[in-house]
């Protein structure tokens, strides 16, 4: 299942998707899904639709959501990383 929804959030959707914990079970995931624009506000929205399509294809997939956004003037110019309370 988590590899279906993956590769049908890369072929409909502009995100990147990437499995990043829970590995080794294969009904359980942690996903980051990414997406790059000039809108925070657009991608903000976009990302908490995909969440509810994505309710909406598996009902009772997912347990926790977060979105973040980070702008380009929370990097350190000294270090080259996000600066961030989080």
């Amino acid at each position: 299942m988590v590899t279906s929804l993956r590769d049908r959030l890369r072929s409909r959707r502009n995100v990147s998707v990437a499995e990043v914990g829970h590995l080794n079970r294969p009904t359980d995931a942690i996903m980051a899904i990414c997406m790059v624009g000039n809108d925070a506000r657009f991608i903000e929205s976009s990302l908490d639709a995909l969440a509810h399509e994505i309710h909406g294809w598996y009902p009772g997939m997912i347990q926790n959501n977060t979105t973040m956004v980070f702008r380009p003037s929370s990097i350190d110019p000294q270090t080259g990383y996000n600066v961030h309370d989080g």
